[in-house]
This record gives structure tokens, sequence and C-alpha cells, in this order.
């Protein structure tokens, strides 16, 4: 009988043992290999009511907060608006205004607010200060920076402007 009893202990321990290794393995495995849960993006641009979209020749939208187009700009133009990071190299990409007569006026560049390493909106700023235009009228342009060899994938934004 006593050796009933030690077998019937040894079944029940063995039992319990491999019950508590199963669910152990479990609990590792769920934690091992549960969803993550991402945190919720928070956005890196406020939405600010002036933006005007402007819409490159190859379909990319720019937001221009200042100057708009065909407005009276003067020197310095105080350049502002929000382009996705994937405008800009490093940060930054390059501007030129020139007169109605192709006149390069200021060739610099503007400067993103913000972490650049995103596809989404970014502040960006430029202050371009030029002489005095021998012409009424003139554009702004807003080259991507493109440091590659590669042509196809240049793209630029126009913006007519008066001087």
């Amino acid at each position: 009988m006593e050796e009933k009893s030690q077998n019937s202990n040894r079944i029940w321990l063995i039992m319990v043992l491999v019950s508590f290794l199963l669910l152990t393995s479990l609990l590792v495995g769920w934690l091992l290999f549960r969803p993550q849960q991402k945190p919720t993006p928070q956005p890196t641009v406020s939405s600010a009511p002036n933006l005007i979209e402007y819409s490159s020749p190859k379909g990319e939208i720019i937001k221009i907060l200042t100057p708009q187009k065909d407005t009276l700009v003067n020197s310095p133009i105080s350049l502002k608006g929000q382009v996705r990071g994937t405008w800009s190299f490093e940060g930054s990409f390059p501007v030129v205004v020139l007169d109605a007569n192709g006149k390069e006026l200021v060739n610099s560049f503007a400067t993103l607010n913000g972490d650049w390493m995103t596809t989404e909106y970014v502040p960006f700023t430029a202050n371009l200060i030029f002489s005095k235009p021998e012409t009424a009228t003139g554009k702004i342009i807003l080259k991507k920076d493109n440091p590659s060899d590669n042509r196809a994938l240049d793209d630029q934004l126009e913006i007519t402007v008066k001087f």
C-alpha cells in the first residue's frame, strides 16, 4: 500500500512539474512574441490655417506661409512654410530668387526646423537678402535638394512675386 501511495505522490509531483513548465513556457512565449504596442505618432508640425499648398511639377505638395504667390516682397524676404523631410538633404534645400529677366538676385538655402529625417511635413525658414531688382516681378524657386547625379530626381517649385 505504501508503494501505491509513493507512486501516486510521484505521479502527482510529475503532473505539477509538467503543468508548471507548460505555464512558464506559455508565459515566456507570450512575453517574447506578443504584438508590440506602437506609440501614437505625434505630429511634428502644427497645422497653420494660413498655409497655402502648391504643387511641384512632379506632384510634391509644398505648403507656403510667406510669401504667397503674386504678393509684393522686399529684401529681405522671410520665406516660411513646410516641406516633407525628403525634400531636403541633411536639413536644408536650395532657394533662388530671380527677376523677370532670369537674373539671379540671391542663391541661398532654406533650413528645416525640426526632425528632417522623416517623410512628414517639417517647417522651414529662409532669410533672403538681395539688391533692388531691375524688373517689377520675379520668382522664388524652391529646389528639392538632390545630391545625386540622377537628374530624374530633380524637382522644384516656383512662386511668382512682385518687387
